[in-house]
């Protein structure tokens, strides 16, 4: 009995664990975006194609389509959540130069 719920303790743990970077990206990348003047006009959650960052574990990876207040767009690559879940509220962007988009 008590192995049962130790599993289920365990199990919880994990998953809260690989998930808190993805719960709290969200509320970050919109923190960032306001602060920095930016409206978001599009957010895909990445996986695979993660950009210029190599290595994503228990990181959330986003590659945002923006506009500043001049309406100018803009893209980059936010990373959310630091190596092994030591800070899940890190944040960090890289900016994609513009020869490389396509709208």
């Amino acid at each position: 009995m008590r192995e049962d719920i130790l599993g289920i303790i365990i199990f919880i743990f994990v998953i809260y664990y690989i998930a808190r970077p993805f719960i709290s990206s969200g509320k970050l990348i919109i923190i960032w975006a306001k602060d920095n003047d930016l409206i978001i006009t599009k957010k895909e959650l990445r996986f695979f194609l993660t950009g210029p960052f190599y290595f994503t574990a228990n990181r959330a990876i986003h590659r945002l389509e923006v506009k500043d207040k001049n309406g100018n767009k803009k893209v980059c690559w936010s990373r959310t959540g630091s190596l092994f879940g030591v800070n899940p509220k890190e944040f960090t962007v890289e900016w994609e130069s513009i020869e490389n988009i396509n709208f």
